[in-house]
């Protein structure tokens, strides 16, 4: 089976969505939002629980190393990706789709995806349809552009992008001094040519959802939707309103549940 041709596949065809037991609320939500924009059969996978179990033991049992400054939850969520890259390269799949439990598209995604996805190269190892660029892409009105960028709550790995991954995890580099932040890890390799990547680019499109810096940190009462940053640049973005370090996602779900939000 091989990447889809068209954007209808790729909706059809489905993908994962990373998620924790303890916060299965914020998977539903993000489901269901994604299912308004014709996404189908995401699958849920059960990621790594900082809060529950010993993430870098786990590593270490896995054939995985992360520098000592990495945070636990930081080492949970890289080890949920990685095992995903692992996948991939095992089961010979051609491609993954995969979002994290925060995941917002934008509302317009039916209209907008298969233009994107048409302009989109398939000779990569990377599609990031969510991302924050840290850099302004070569050419702001193009809807596919290269530049480096943050962020893995939406995005697809195709299977030479797995193995490359894979095969720079276990480089005497990282083996020895370890991982960073995946996040962070991914945006180096951009930074050093050593990976293909592109990035669906909505920054010249209008925004649909207000940034937490525009809310600032006021919970009740504020719309419900809302995108955690200005640089989120893609046709999909982090939903603030699901949890944060400011606000844990058992408050934001207690207020939901009290019907103080939309």
């Amino acid at each position: 089976m091989p990447i889809p041709e068209t954007f209808a596949e790729l909706k059809a065809r489905g993908g994962v969505m990373v998620y924790l037991p303890r916060h299965r609320a914020r998977a539903e939500y993000s489901l269901a939002k994604l299912r308004e924009v014709e996404f189908a059969g995401i699958e849920l996978i059960e990621g790594v629980d900082a809060h529950t179990a010993d993430v870098r033991q786990i590593a270490a049992t896995e054939g995985w190393s992360f520098r000592p400054d990495v945070e636990p939850g930081a080492v949970g969520c890289a080890l949920a990706k990685f095992r995903l890259w692992r996948r991939v390269v095992d089961e010979g799949l051609p491609y993954l789709l995969i979002f994290e439990d925060d995941v917002l598209p934008r509302p317009d995604l039916c209209s907008l995806g298969p233009s994107y996805w048409a302009d989109t190269p398939r000779d990569v190892d990377f599609v990031f349809l969510g991302n924050q660029m840290t850099v302004e892409p070569d050419d702001r009105d193009r809807r596919v552009v290269r530049a480096l960028s943050w962020t893995s709550h939406a995005y697809i790995i195709t299977r030479e992008g797995a193995r490359r991954c894979l095969e720079l995890l276990a480089s005497p580099e990282l083996r020895d001094g370890g991982s960073d932040v995946s996040d962070t890890q991914v945006r180096h390799w951009m930074s050093q040519e050593l990976i293909r990547w592109v990035c669906w680019n909505g920054t010249n499109l209008p925004k649909v959802f207000p940034t937490s810096f525009e809310i600032g940190h006021t919970f009740w009462g504020t719309p419900y939707d809302v995108a955690w940053s200005p640089r989120d640049t893609g046709l999909f973005y982090q939903n603030f309103m699901l949890g944060s370090t400011i606000r844990d996602p058992e408050t934001v779900w207690r207020g939901i549940d009290d019907g103080a939000v939309a």
